[in-house]
């Protein structure tokens, strides 16, 4: 499918049948919604994740150690404990911490 234009924002949208899902970033629209606590979302996707907080799931795990994660991101956060690695670091002193917070924090 050809790329579509936002006729509001006139973002180059790619992929078949998304031009709807960005229009509701402009609408506000939130059509799918958690049946155990109302929380509603932009899309589908978005919901199935949040549903983990209900379930319990934790699809994420640590090769290291027993640690298991909702979100990726969360996982590859952790992993700088075991690997040592301080990628974010401060543009005034130079130094470097494991976790973007943590740099926030100082």
């Amino acid at each position: 499918q050809m790329p579509q234009e936002c006729p509001v924002c006139h973002k180059v949208i790619h992929g078949a049948g998304k031009l709807p899902r960005h229009m509701r970033t402009h609408t506000g629209e939130k059509p799918f919604a958690c049946q155990v606590c109302g929380v509603r979302f932009t899309r589908n996707d978005k919901l199935k994740i949040h549903m983990r907080k209900h379930t319990g799931e934790r699809p994420y795990s640590c090769q290291h150690c027993s640690a298991r994660f909702l979100h990726s991101y969360d996982l590859k956060n952790h992993m700088h404990l075991h690997t040592g690695a301080r990628p974010y670091e401060c543009n005034l002193c130079h130094k470097a911490f494991a976790k973007d917070d943590h740099l926030q924090r100082h």
